[in-house]
């Protein structure tokens, strides 16, 4: 995956795609407060995208997410996992375009 999305934060993000058959066990470390395997068809289904309204903002504002298992998916999460997707021709709701970071 080539370019990138800077945010406000100045936080650069390269994500790594790879194939496991079946799936393998994961053991996080203490950054990671859990995981969760979720479809690729799922979230490649633009009727699985429901807005999000994320609690501390005043303004209420609605951001695209997924609802997947007890999860909410949402922002940079989102943002990387729709980048991923138009790689494969499939574009989302609220999916950036992806500008080059230096």
């Amino acid at each position: 995956v080539t370019g990138g999305r800077l945010s406000i934060h100045r936080l650069a993000v390269s994500p790594f795609v790879f194939f496991h058959p079946g799936e393998p066990e994961l053991r996080p470390n203490y950054e990671v407060a859990n995981t969760v395997w979720v479809p690729v068809s799922f979230l490649g289904d633009p009727a699985n995208i429901t807005p999000y309204v994320f609690p501390p903002d005043p303004a209420k504002r609605e951001f695209p997410s997924w609802h997947y298992d007890g999860y909410t998916i949402w922002g940079l999460t989102y943002r990387i996992i729709g980048n991923y997707l138009r790689l494969f021709d499939i574009e989302i709701p609220g999916e950036p375009i992806v500008t080059e970071v230096e």
